[in-house]
């Protein structure tokens, strides 16, 4: 199941000392291991030195056994690459991602072992928080559950709603939301850390050293419980849990072992009493029902937060418990001379492993047991490369046994969780309390040899979860059952997943990485309002155990379905009929204004695939006339065209002409001058038009310039526009008359001679 994976029947542990021995070590020839800062089942997380952009940051050292796994490998690089492509102030930065064989370098060997790149955050995580409290409980000494108030709860939840909203809106699920976890900043800023580790994890072929069931089982889902796939909702229940911890501090519907919590989980909703939440009551049952359909969504959580904290006081700050390095102890007889606890481990002797820190992950050391113990707390502002506190390779460091599976399942930690959170933060809870235990010992205070413990719990848990699985075959129930029938009895079988909405190119992507070798057979439908490509329905259903090489029905859409276009063109646009029939075949309408010589205004001159079919909801471009388009008057004032051609031409171009005459005397005769409206000018159709041509230079008439003499009476009438061709009789005479005679008309320049008598 998605983020839960059983154990193998066996395997033998790997000594977490080989993890701490690593301090020192500089990984892919950058990142310089500091101090361990917390270790869970599946990896051991450092603070180390990035020595290219010298930054603090931290590193996350996975399981050797994962090298192996080419299937983790694949899907390690794929989540931490998307992982590292988000960026929201509430996830946690992924810097880097690599493989390392201890040779300087990157190494893909076999031997090379996968970590992980984060920002360092050393304010703690939320399990920290709330199982250090200050208050004691029990003889043992134990820090006790330390709940949040309901506004410190608030703005925890509105916090990791926000990054839920960020990393969901992109298609990425958690899968793993639990208190250690959410880690918090110098900034006092909540963090959402190891996205997409948890898929990869699920997805391995491996199984984690001791028997530890993946995940944290107190914080699944009902759909994770029963081993179906889950999605972003699941994220929204594991959230319900941690706020009803924060405020309770205890988790609902867990049992004594982690096959017993699943079984608890599977089909329950969250309760939330109103008289001890509050207004957070209403909204923890919203992202807490059993039915993932049921669950508000991170955004609509965060909402109902932000409402709700109108009703609330002001937080006060959050109780924070900071980050502390471990310095592993130097065993005796290693030839380490120490001087006090101060300085380093007591010598001579096993030490007591103390009183264990609450909610530390099994195997975790204990960062706060103090020099009595044979441990020393150092503050991680102080530890960097060549600090002499910093412990070497040589170093070994010493593991409380306080997680050692015992016959009941897993002492102190039911889950069986991967507990390694990242900036530092690990945190495995024991069911009920969030508190982890103290390992068993011997007489006179020593433990019971650690490997001997481990082997015969180990037996004991997979002889427990064997049992169960059969019997919740023989009844015909069970969501784990499907599993040990295919391996025992048929061939491999695998639960098919959601695909219903996804794109068919996404799902066969995942299908070739999951090597299940489905056949897919795909067949196209439309629906209104899914795009094309997408996933209507599948076959199996969800959760079926499709058997290796089975065939996988996928329903992929075509997009919407087929309308026919109506054809209206010539019918008024503003018809309400009109818009009646593109309304009914749901198709919309781009309106475009044109001319049109035939088409009157207002009418539909054409439509866009008038008659076809097209998808609902497209798109259609409808032309609408705008009347008959301008006419543009041409230049006729050369005194060339001739009345006749031009108004033809103006008649073809259904204009209205009108011809008058004008005298002219640069235009010849019977010539056209010009028209008006001038030339250049836009009419419309049916305008008119007026063609002025001309009628030959202006008329003057003869003056009388009797009794003046000759040459001064031509002066006089060339002065005129005359043309005076001669004097009959003498030029100093006396004018007696003119021709043509005094009072015609005549065009200007038109000749005239002068008659004159003697004294």
């Amino acid at each position: 199941m998605d983020g839960v994976a059983l154990p193998e029947l066996s395997g033998t542990p790997r000594p977490r000392a080989e993890r701490s021995a690593l301090v020192g070590r500089v990984l892919a020839g950058r990142y310089r291991l500091v101090a361990p800062i917390g270790v869970g089942a599946s990896a051991q997380v450092y603070l180390a030195d990035d020595v290219r952009l010298r930054r603090r940051v931290a590193v996350k050292v996975l399981h050797p056994a994962l090298a192996g796994d080419p299937t983790f490998l694949r899907r390690f690089q794929a989540e931490a690459q998307s992982a590292a492509a988000m960026n929201h102030p509430n996830i946690v930065a992924v810097y880097d991602w690599g493989r390392d064989s201890g040779n300087g370098g990157v190494d893909d060997g076999p031997e090379a072992v996968p970590f992980l790149v984060t920002e360092y955050l050393d304010g703690g995580s939320l399990r920290g928080m709330l199982d250090g409290g200050d208050r004691l409980d029990g003889d043992a000494g134990e820090r006790g559950p330390r709940p949040l108030t309901l506004s410190q709860t608030l703005l925890v939840g509105l916090q990791v709603c926000r990054g839920l909203h960020y990393a969901h809106s992109r298609g990425f699920v958690h899968r793993d939301i639990k208190p250690a976890n959410l880690l918090f900043g110098d900034d006092n800023r909540l963090r959402i850390a190891d996205f997409g580790l948890a898929r990869a994890l699920a997805e391995a072929s491996w199984t984690e050293p001791e028997g530890v069931v993946l995940g944290t089982a107190r914080y699944v889902s009902p759909e994770q419980a029963e081993g179906l796939p889950c999605d972003t909702r699941s994220d929204l229940y594991s959230l319900a849990l941690v706020l009803v911890e924060c405020v309770t501090g205890t988790v609902p519907h867990t049992g004594d072992t982690a096959l017993a919590t699943l079984a608890a989980r599977a089909g329950r909703s969250v309760e939330a009493d109103p008289a001890v939440f509050g207004p957070l009551a209403p909204l923890i049952e919203a992202a807490g029902r059993a039915d993932p359909a049921e669950r508000c969504t991170a955004a609509q959580l965060g909402s109902g937060l932000m409402g709700a904290a109108q009703q609330l006081t002001a937080p006060e700050p959050l109780p924070f418990v900071p980050v502390r390095a471990y310095v592993p102890p130097v065993e005796p007889g290693d030839g380490t001379q120490v001087a006090g606890p101060a300085a380093g481990p007591v010598l001579g002797g096993t030490p007591d492993p103390g009183p264990s820190v609450p909610g530390r992950s099994t195997g975790e050391p204990d960062l706060a047991a103090g020099a009595a113990s044979g441990r020393v707390d150092v503050d991680l502002t102080t530890v960097a490369a060549g600090d002499p506190r910093t412990p070497s390779s040589a170093a070994r460091p010493v593991f409380a046994d306080a997680g050692a599976p015992s016959p009941a399942g897993a002492a102190g930690t039911p889950g069986g969780a991967d507990t390694t959170g990242t900036a530092g933060t690990t945190g495995t809870e024991d069911a009920g309390t969030g508190r982890g235990r103290r390992g068993r010992t011997g007489r006179k205070g020593r433990r019971l040899p650690r490997v001997r413990t481990m082997l015969v719990s180990s037996l004991v848990v997979a002889a427990v979860a064997v049992l169960g699985l059969l019997g919740a075959r023989l009844a015909g129930f069970g969501p784990l059952s499907g599993s040990l029938s295919d391996s025992l009895f048929g061939p491999p079988r695998h639960p098919v997943g959601d695909y219903v909405g996804l794109e068919l190119d996404t799902v066969e992507t995942e299908l070739d990485a999951s090597g299940f070798g489905w056949i897919v057979e795909v067949t196209d439908d439309r629906r209104d309002g899914v795009p094309a490509g997408t996933i209507l329905a599948q076959d199996p259903a969800v959760g079926t155990r499709l058997v290796e090489g089975g065939v996988l029905r996928l329903v992929r859409s075509l997009g919407n379905t087929l309308v026919r276009v109506p054809d209206v063109a010539g019918r008024s646009f503003d018809e309400p009929e009109v818009r009646q029939a593109f309304s009914d075949v749901s198709v919309l309408i781009d309106r475009v204004d044109r001319p049109d010589e035939t088409v009157a205004a207002g009418r539909i001159v054409s439509v866009e695939r008038a008659g076809a079919e097209i998808e609902k909801f497209s798109r259609v471009q409808v032309v609408v006339s705008s009347g008959p388009p301008l006419r543009t008057l041409k230049d006729h004032s050369s005194g060339k065209s001739t009345p006749d051609a031009v108004k033809a031409e103006l008649t073809a171009a259904g204009l209205v002409v009108v011809v008058v005459t004008e005298a002219s005397e640069k235009v010849d005769k019977d010539k056209v001058i010009r028209t008006e409206p001038g030339a250049g000018t836009q009419v419309a159709k049916g305008s008119t038009v007026t063609v002025v041509v001309s009628s030959g230079p202006p008329l003057l008439t003869v003056p009388d310039v009797y009794g003046r003499r000759g040459r001064d009476a031509e002066d006089y009438l060339v002065s005129l526009g005359w043309r005076v061709t001669g004097i009959d009789g003498p030029s100093g005479g006396v004018v007696i008359g003119t021709d043509p005679d005094a009072g015609q008309q005549r065009p200007k320049g038109s000749p005239i001679r002068i008659i004159t008598r003697s004294n």
